[in-house]
């Protein structure tokens, strides 16, 4: 999400439709435990330096992006 612009940014589909992430994952059952996960998202505009990572049941984390 860029909050400056109020543009969403959502992942990206193949020509099939499906998302360009990673799929399959599993539960995380244990505080602490993490997984690798891969998300493929538009280009923001070049003047765009932080947007907020949103995934349901988690806070707004900010990301610094850069060209």
């Amino acid at each position: 999400m860029d909050f400056a612009r109020s543009k969403r940014y959502y992942v990206l589909r193949d020509t099939d439709g499906n998302p360009l992430t990673t799929t399959g994952l599993s539960t995380l059952k244990v505080a602490g435990e993490s997984v690798w996960v891969f998300m493929q998202f538009p280009v923001p505009p070049a003047r765009t330096t932080t947007v907020g990572f949103q995934l349901p049941l988690f806070d707004t984390a900010d990301i610094k992006i850069s060209g």
